[in-house]
């Protein structure tokens, strides 16, 4: 879920300003101008724009998956999900939907289903260590320590600085009575910290 930029907020909400003035019967302006506001933190904005983005064009999978995470950010899980169905609808190929879809699910208490969107996720890109992680969270909500310290693992070997999974592992670790396993694990996550790495969240 992490989004690049490259140019200055304000640049950018002129840019598709003009182009729905310019077009305003297409689509992909609105759904950039929504994603624009979006990134300044302007969610009712970023709403609006979408749904016009949608009223125009009913099939455009990428608005789908905008307004999904816009949902998702805002704790609307069951709306989130409607958008996430959408967009593997009309692409279901696409990795982001079935992680954010994922991601819905976790936070809802459906580990069940988040389990089988972030293996789905896996499936279509084995490297994304976020989704290892987050089906790590599942199997632990299902009190599957095993699993979920598989999992932890797994996005460890993806990104060796990756402080949550040393975390998450370190907890599952202990509640297992591993206490060498789990100190080793929080004495990592303390040496990263001090070493400055980023957090390995997307």
């Amino acid at each position: 879920m992490a989004f690049s930029r490259n140019i200055t907020w304000q640049t950018e909400t002129n840019l598709w300003n003009d182009a729905v003035e310019k077009s305003p019967d297409k689509a992909r302006g609105y759904n950039n101008l929504g994603f624009a506001f979006f990134r300044k933190d302007q969610r009712a904005a970023a709403l609006e724009h979408y749904r016009k983005a949608l009223s125009l064009d009913p099939n455009f999978a990428e608005a789908y998956s905008n307004r999904g995470v816009l949902y998702l950010e805002n704790g609307n899980y069951d709306l989130a999900i409607r958008d996430f169905n959408s967009q593997i609808s009309l692409k279901p190929y696409q990795v982001s939907a079935y992680y954010n879809r994922g991601c819905a699910y976790l936070n809802m208490g459906q580990p069940d289903n988040a389990i089988a969107d972030f293996t789905n996720t896996l499936e279509l890109n084995p490297q994304y260590a976020d989704a290892y992680n987050n089906r790590g969270l599942a199997h632990y909500k299902k009190r599957q320590l095993d699993n979920a310290i598989r999992d932890y693992s797994l996005a460890i070997e993806l990104k060796p600085d990756y402080l949550y999974a040393y975390d998450n592992r370190g907890i599952a670790y202990g509640e297992k009575g591993l206490t060498d396993l789990a100190s080793a694990d929080f004495q990592m996550l303390r040496k990263l910290k001090k070493t400055g790495f980023p957090l390995s969240r997307e």
